[in-house]
C-alpha cells in the first residue's frame, strides 16, 4: 500500500529550472517528466515487518521517511512517519494509496472515526457505517474523504469475493469471507 506525495513537488518558489523534489522518490525534471536522482531507500526486512528508510534534500527542504508494514495473522499495518529535518516548513500533500480488493457487495470499507464527504455519484455511507458504493457494479469514481486525523486511522474492509473476481482464480478456491484492517498515521494528507 503506498503513500503518494507527488501532488506537490518541493521546490523553492523562485526557481526558474524544472527541478524538483518529490518525497520518495528523489529529485525530478517536472517539465520532462522524469527522476534526475532517485533518493536512496534502506530496507530491513524481519519475518513479520519491512521497514523502508531514507533521507532527502533538495535546496532548503530536508526530510526523514521511515515506512514500517507489519503482518500480524491476517492484520495488514502500514505506518508512515515523514520528519521535517530543513529550514523552513515542508508544504507536502500526503495520502495513502491502498490497493484494496473489491468485493462482491457495494460495502467496501468502514474506518474508526468520523468521515464525512459531499454528496457525488460514486459513493455514500450505509447505516453501517461502511463507505458504499452507488449503482454497483462501478468503476472509476475518485472521491476525498474529510476526517479528523487526531489518532491513527484504522480502515476495515471486510470481504465476500468469489473465485471470479480474484487474480488466482486458476487456484479453485471457493467464495470465502475475509478482513482486511489497514493503519495509517495521523496526518496522511498528501
Amino acid at each position: 500500500m503506498p503513500d503518494a506525495f507527488n501532488l506537490r513537488p518541493l521546490r523553492e518558489p523562485t526557481a526558474t529550472d524544472p527541478l524538483a523534489l518529490i518525497l520518495g522518490i528523489g529529485v525530478c525534471d517536472l517539465e520532462q517528466n522524469t527522476v534526475m536522482a532517485w533518493c536512496a531507500w534502506n530496507v530491513d526486512v524481519k519475518p513479520s515487518r519491512v521497514t523502508m528508510t531514507t533521507q532527502q534534500e533538495f535546496g532548503s527542504f530536508a526530510a526523514d521517511i521511515e515506512r514500517t508494514v507489519s503482518v500480524n495473522g491476517r492484520t495488514v499495518r502500514s505506518h508512515t512517519r515523514v520528519r521535517n529535518t530543513g529550514r523552513g516548513t515542508l508544504p507536502i500533500y500526503w495520502f495513502p494509496h491502498p490497493f484494496y480488493p473489491h468485493p462482491d457487495t457495494d460495502e467496501l470499507c468502514k474506518l474508526n472515526l468520523p468521515i464525512c464527504f459531499p454528496e457525488n455519484p460514486g459513493y455514500e455511507q450505509a447505516p453501517s457505517g461502511f463507505i458504499r458504493r452507488k449503482g454497483w457494479p462501478q468503476e472509476g469514481y475518485y472521491q476525498l474523504l474529510d476526517h479528523d486525523a487526531a489518532y491513527p486511522l484504522i480502515i476495515i474492509q471486510s470481504i465476500r469475493c468469489s473465485v471470479r473476481s480474484l487474480p488466482r482464480a486458476a487456484t479453485g478456491l471457493p467464495s470465502f469471507p475475509s478482513e482486511t484492517t489497514t493503519a495509517h498515521s495521523p496526518g496522511n494528507r498528501f
